[in-house]
């Protein structure tokens, strides 16, 4: 293959990859770094010989950064339920430190779920023959962030009944 060739198979799967581009003018950075990455993974796909090991490699990358949009929005929505249950509470009874200390739980792991809405599970293709292995890496890397952010919403959870133990112990209820 030509480096002519190259360029124009790369050119073509930006655009007809990344219409949203042309509708979006002021992409960020985070954006523009995000479509680089993917025009770069459809060039090199566009270069394998076995065309279904291509196709898979492309849905599994979609089903990736899929899985992680998914998993930190329903995580949000755990903490917002969370903090409305908490805002029930401190209408009810008198807990103010125990609250508090949920509020901050709650505020980290909502931080910390948004920064990991916002990570790109492109995969980073190095030849034919290995992506099943590069594959399996950034599947990794996802299912570690995840548990780590899991974890941190299980202890914003801990807190909140915490907070609700000490307010039944208040006896105000």
């Amino acid at each position: 293959m030509t480096a002519k060739t190259a360029i124009v198979i790369l050119l073509s799967a930006v655009f007809l990859y990344q219409p949203a581009l042309a509708v979006d003018s002021t992409p960020s950075g985070k954006e523009a770094k995000i479509a680089t990455r993917e025009a770069s993974l459809r060039a090199k796909l566009a270069q394998f010989k076995n065309r279904n090991k291509a196709q898979i490699a492309e849905r599994i990358n979609t089903n990736l950064n899929k899985i992680n949009q998914n998993r930190t929005s329903q995580m949000l929505r755990h903490l917002e339920k969370m903090s409305m249950i908490l805002d029930k509470l401190e209408q009810r009874v008198n807990a103010g430190a125990a609250i508090a200390e949920a509020r901050a739980s709650i505020a980290s792991a909502s931080a910390a779920v948004q920064a990991q809405a916002q990570n790109d599970y492109t995969i980073t293709v190095t030849s034919e023959s290995r992506i099943r292995t590069d594959i399996q890496q950034i599947r990794l890397k996802l299912h570690e962030d995840l548990q780590a952010i899991r974890k941190q919403v299980i202890d914003a959870k801990q807190s909140v009944a915490n907070a609700i133990r000490e307010g039944r112990a208040s006896g105000t209820e």
